[in-house]
């Protein structure tokens, strides 16, 4: 029996590949398990990294969603608390540990030397022919149950019943010892752990969803604001094009809200009038994804977004969808002057974090996106300066260096999918 006060479960989630590159921990999520495998304690936590969140198409983490998370200084305690004494484990254990090590001489201090488990080697050990490095096609080859693959609470379980089918294998949890680590040590110079105190506190994504969920929008309390009463004309013009600034980043400030109640004012706009302007501009939007016949996962999520920004209920919208498929049912005609595209021949442009939309089957990468900007006559640049004129971003709550600047600067901020629309791809 390894000389242990058991094992410890770990899995991360990062923004990337390469800490040494800059990329940080965003979520963790650890289950301690004693000398017999029985489960001592779970631990799960989202953690904001301050920067861009990097490819969510993967990890399905946005930036929103780590907002309000702490950060990983803040639970170095618990994580501590759960590793000392005891062995790490993981799937591709140097991945884990890498991560860990960064995040820990952040704070100036570093990961000890400790015993590790890999269930990818493990895996390997107990049977030659396994398919796959990878866990979900693991966890499928032996048995094992994988809901949400790239969530770390998920993976962290189906990594400790994996290890457990490997203990066994191996002849049981008093036969599990150190010829079983099966990777080189860490050759840390750090001999003990550092004694910060936990703090008890987990930010899982259910926590992070709920928030966003329930969050109240400026355009609710602009709504609210307005006098009661109906309009004969719901369409005005001029709040449109507006709410086409205000939205192009899929985010509404404290700015833009200011804006909109000053227009909303000048043009006596009614409660009802604004209401019924926020259901046309949404049908609009829904008229835009359905010209190719179908609403992509990528529009989707994009329409869900803009829904909660202009508080459409879930009802009013599944009604306001409904009517758009009819329309396009019977025959229906997007008239192309209800949206005009904008002229982008000539604006600069600089792009920002992991891009998620799909383009011809493929994830667009930056390089692509770059290039359909030239393409359509923008001028590319790699960084923000005050005379850039558009930052197009990957999530709208990047927390990208860029990010920050051009917002700063007050430099237009728009979101992938809307990058798409003006430049005319279509995104799947």
């Amino acid at each position: 029996m390894i000389d242990s006060n058991g094992y410890t479960i770990v899995d991360v989630e990062t923004t990337g590949l390469y800490p040494g590159g800059g990329d940080r921990v965003i979520e963790i999520a650890i289950i301690r398990l004693d000398n017999t495998g029985q489960v001592l304690n779970t631990y799960s936590t989202l953690i904001n990294p301050q920067r861009d969140i990097g490819a969510t198409h993967i990890h399905g983490i946005t930036a929103e969603d780590v907002k309000n998370a702490p950060m990983f200084q803040d639970v170095i305690g618990d994580v501590i608390q759960n590793l000392r004494g005891t062995a790490l484990v993981a799937h591709n254990v140097s991945f884990d540990r890498r991560f860990l090590n960064a995040e820990f001489k952040r704070l100036n201090t570093g990961l000890p030397n400790i015993p590790c488990f890999c269930t990818l080697q493990l895996s390997k050990l107990i049977d030659r022919g396994v398919p796959s490095r990878k866990l979900y096609v693991l966890c499928d080859y032996f048995g094992i149950d994988l809901e949400k693959a790239h969530t770390a609470y998920a993976d962290a379980k189906a990594t400790a019943e994996l290890f457990s089918l490997c203990v066994r294998r191996l002849g049981g949890w008093q036969n599990i010892n150190p010829k079983h680590h099966c990777i080189k040590s860490m050759n840390s110079d750090i001999d003990f752990w550092p004694s910060i105190e936990p703090i008890g506190f987990q930010y899982n994504r259910q926590m992070a969803s709920e928030e966003v969920k329930n969050k109240s929008s400026y355009i609710e309390s602009l709504v609210e604001k307005l006098p009661p009463g109906a309009n004969d004309d719901p369409i005005i013009d001029e709040y449109f094009t507006l709410l086409d600034r205000v939205l192009e980043d899929r985010i509404v400030d404290e700015n833009e809200y200011s804006q909109m109640e000053l227009l909303t004012n000048e043009l006596d706009m009614s409660r009802d009038q604004a209401i019924a302007a926020h259901h046309q501009y949404m049908h609009h939007l829904m008229v835009v994804a359905l010209d190719d016949g179908v609403i992509t996962k990528t529009e989707e999520t994009d329409l869900e977004a803009v829904r909660r920004l202009l508080n459409i209920s879930e009802t009013q919208y599944d009604n306001l969808l409904k009517k758009t498929v009819k329309q396009f049912e019977k025959g229906f005609q997007r008239n192309t002057d209800q949206i005009p595209n904008e002229n982008v021949s000539g604006l600069t442009v600089c792009f920002t974090g992991a891009f998620n939309c799909t383009v011809n089957g493929n994830i667009a990468t930056r390089s692509i996106a770059q290039k359909t900007a030239s393409a359509a006559g923008m001028i590319v640049q790699k960084g923000v300066t005050k005379k850039l004129n558009i930052l197009i971003v990957a999530d709208p709550n990047s927390m990208s260096g860029k990010a920050k600047k051009a917002r700063e600067y007050g430099i237009r901020v728009i979101a992938e999918p809307v990058f798409w629309q003006m430049v005319g791809v279509g995104v799947e």
